[in-house]
């Protein structure tokens, strides 16, 4: 099994607390973001298009109590 990214910075972090592990990282696609508030859905999407055998990360944030799937999107919205 292997865990994808195409974030450069997360890959080495992944390779480093993953040595000797069964599980290996490696450099994958820059995967669709799939516009939804669910982070099922969103992690779904980048499994099905990581491919079979991979598994995937993506960074969910909770503000005030909602669930913020796309905090890249929404950086400018929020306030101090």
């Amino acid at each position: 099994m292997k865990i994808v990214t195409s974030n450069q910075k997360k890959l080495g972090e992944f390779r480093r607390l993953l040595q000797n592990n069964y599980i290996t990282a490696a450099l994958g696609l820059d995967l669709k973001e799939v516009a939804s508030d669910d982070p099922i859905t969103v992690i779904k999407y980048k499994c099905l298009e990581a491919g079979e055998g991979c598994v995937v990360e993506d960074a969910v944030l909770e503000i005030d109590g909602e669930c913020v799937t796309d905090i890249r999107y929404k950086l400018c919205e929020l306030q101090d």
